[in-house]
């Protein structure tokens, strides 16, 4: 699960929130200093990174989500975005935050 501090940031960035939290539904919604913001799961990060994400993997303890597919280029001559973190949602957050800086 992501902290509130990155659901912020995706929320200031645009990604979408939904308008109410359901009851049963299994939506998640967090709470803090900005209010009520939506917690996406992995498999939406992952899905509204689009075709943009290539890879996840998991390299010396640390969760690596890329632009670019390293089976192709090399581990060590990867052309393109990688974010690091401590769990996977929180590397292929990154990598959305990255992909979509420039589109709001």
């Amino acid at each position: 699960m992501l902290t509130y501090k990155k659901c912020v940031k995706l929320a200031k960035a645009g990604y979408p929130q939904h308008e109410r939290a359901g009851i049963g539904n299994g939506d998640v919604f967090i709470t803090g200093n900005c209010g009520l913001l939506y917690c996406p799961s992995l498999s939406e990060l992952i899905e509204a990174c689009g075709g943009e994400m290539r890879t996840l993997y998991y390299h010396f303890g640390e969760w690596v989500a890329s632009n670019s597919d390293c089976l192709e280029q090399g581990w060590e001559y990867s052309q393109g975005m990688e974010c690091i973190g401590e769990t996977p949602d929180e590397a292929v957050a990154d990598l959305w935050l990255i992909l979509n800086e420039n589109k709001c």
